[in-house]
């Protein structure tokens, strides 16, 4: 038998309990349900933190390394440790093509020796949604800047819409490692206008533990995730950021039901791996914050699903676990010795 391929899904500030198949009534997200009906879901996956504002850099080179924060990074703070194989490396080292496309928000050559190629690759934190700065890829390493074009369309779209085509055009007889991050739902929340529309501001359900204000001083209050509304929160103002929120989500799941589309065109589905997680959680008004920068449930904990081949079917875990250990779970469902020493 074959090894299956990988397509590796990464959301970027995705609350764990932001999906229909949750209980949370008020977002819409079939593909995400799919998956999860399709596969085994975790409910207590967390990320390890980081050092400073930016979250998403640490959890992201643990969740590439199999590694905690403290050896994942090294010589910077966004640079992976050059000691360490991240998982797509790992993979592409065992026989696999890999592929990126969308964020990545380490070092340049980690992710140069990470990949095989790609295309629309987000070198960046944070951006615009529809004028997003992209790379093609560049083997070398120097990703020039006279090379960035600007999204034609929103960035979620043009990420999940390269994968596709990706798997579409997908014709060399090794295995893939198609590694997809995205941008949403992280702000701005601008939701393309048509899934827009689908949240009303009215309808919008506030959570139990909503606050107008953190009831003791976190430290947090004039980083930028939390100037995004005023304070006090109000009920209107934190109803409109769960509709963005929402919007966010639902375009982003489109999207990927696009990609698992075109697995499916393809032939391809039963022979691959879909895992879909995020870096970091969120707040949206939750105790009185908005951010990530705290150790509260909603932003510490990431959703994980994985789906597909080998996968136990319709399956919702409830064991503790960080998002970084599906670096030796992957390894072990297709057939590779892990690296040594994984956390």
């Amino acid at each position: 038998m074959s090894q299956p391929n990988i397509v590796f899904l990464v959301a970027d500030d995705h609350q764990s309990r932001a999906m229909h198949w949750t209980g949370c009534q008020g977002v819409h997200t079939p593909n995400l349900d799919r998956l999860a009906a399709g596969g085994t879901a975790f409910t207590r996956a967390y990320h390890q933190g980081g050092f400073d504002n930016a979250v998403c850099i640490p959890t992201r080179a643990s969740l590439l390394t199999g590694m905690n924060n403290f050896k994942a990074l090294r010589g910077g703070r966004d640079v992976i440790n050059p000691d360490l194989v991240t998982l797509p490396e790992h993979f592409k080292k065992a026989g696999y093509y890999s592929f990126i496309t969308g964020k990545w928000h380490n070092d340049i050559p980690s992710l140069t020796r990470s990949f095989d190629g790609g295309s629309a690759i987000f070198l960046g934190g944070m951006h615009d949604h529809y004028t997003t700065p992209v790379h093609p890829f560049d083997p070398s390493g120097t990703f020039p800047l006279d090379q960035v074009q600007k999204s034609p369309c929103f960035a979620t779209d043009l990420f999940c819409d390269t994968a596709s085509r990706f798997i579409d055009n997908y014709s060399k007889e090794e295995p893939f490692f198609l590694y997809a991050a995205f941008t949403a739902p992280h702000d701005p929340r601008t939701p393309p206008e048509g899934i827009q529309s689908m949240y009303s501001v009215k309808d919008i359900e506030l959570p139990s533990n909503f606050a107008a204000n953190h009831p003791y001083d976190l430290g947090v209050d004039s980083i930028r995730d939390e100037c995004l509304a005023p304070y006090p929160r109000t009920a209107d103002r934190i109803r409109r950021e769960i509709a963005d929120y929402y919007g966010m989500i639902t375009a982003m799941d489109a999207g990927i039901g696009r990609i698992l589309t075109a697995l499916e065109a393809s032939g391809r589905m039963e022979d691959t791996i879909i895992v879909y997680t995020a870096d970091h959680g969120l707040a949206v008004g939750q105790h009185g914050l908005l951010g990530k920068q705290n150790v509260y449930e909603h932003s510490a904990r990431v959703p994980l699903i994985l789906s597909g081949s080998g996968i136990p079917f319709g399956q919702v875990s409830h064991a503790l676990c960080y998002s970084w250990d599906s670096f030796p779970t992957l390894c072990e469902l297709c057939a590779i010795d892990p690296v040594e020493g994984l956390d």
